[in-house]
């Protein structure tokens, strides 16, 4: 499978996300099937490998694995808020609450001009910056700086910028941050988040939950 796609198996439907396409779509019965089996490790005739590679969601290399094939399985045990009590020197504070109104800012414009992939690209590269170095090496004060900065902006329907603006600030600390994409189905709905391990960061446990994990970027 090409990097960053993934896929679920959701109300009884194969959805796949394909973040270079920016889209969500389901397969058809037989290439469900034909999935199954390579996730399964079962080796595919000429045939049915082609018939996967004309869906444009594979590609075939000497390293290929089965695993390449799984499902997105990311759990989530617990999720981690800010605790609002901070005794950390204002100016130090004021940095982290800057950074993370700047992130929300360009994300907040950008997630709805950009497709998802370079919006994608945008929140690693911000996380491997200087800028992103300069915040207090403290996870619980860059959530209360972040929680603050939102109140800046619209809440309806953000999610996907609220994620990317948040990655780069926890990112740049902690290699095991990634921005989880989940599913749900009758009706469909899609969700992301910022998670670390398999703590959700700044949600409602069960509303995260309530999706299935369809892909992770990290």
């Amino acid at each position: 499978m090409k990097t960053d796609v993934g896929y679920c198996d959701s109300g009884g439907k194969m959805i796949f996300l394909d973040a270079l396409h920016d889209r969500y779509f389901s397969v058809t019965p037989a290439i469900a099937t034909l999935v199954r089996s390579v996730s399964s490790g079962d080796v595919l005739n000429v045939a049915q490998q082609n018939l996967l590679l004309r869906t444009g969601l594979f590609e075939i290399g000497e390293t290929a694995q089965a695993s390449n094939c799984a499902p997105c399985n990311v759990g989530v045990v617990s999720v981690m808020s800010a605790a609002q009590h901070v005794a950390k020197p204002r100016l130090r504070n004021g940095v982290n609450w800057t950074l993370a109104t700047l992130s929300l800012a360009l994300f907040h414009n950008v997630a709805r001009r950009l497709p998802l992939r370079r919006s994608l690209a945008l929140a690693k590269a911000l996380s491997r910056s200087s800028l992103a170095r300069l915040l207090l090496k403290d996870p619980n004060s860059i959530l209360v700086a972040f929680d603050r900065a939102l109140l800046l902006f619209p809440r309806k329907d953000r999610c996907l910028p609220d994620a990317l603006a948040l990655y780069p600030l926890l990112k740049c600390q902690n290699p095991a941050t990634r921005i989880v994409f989940g599913v749900r189905t009758d009706p469909f709905q899609a969700h992301c988040w910022v998670q670390i391990s398999a703590i959700a960061i700044q949600q409602d446990i069960e509303v995260v939950r309530s999706f299935q994990p369809i892909l992770a970027i990290a």
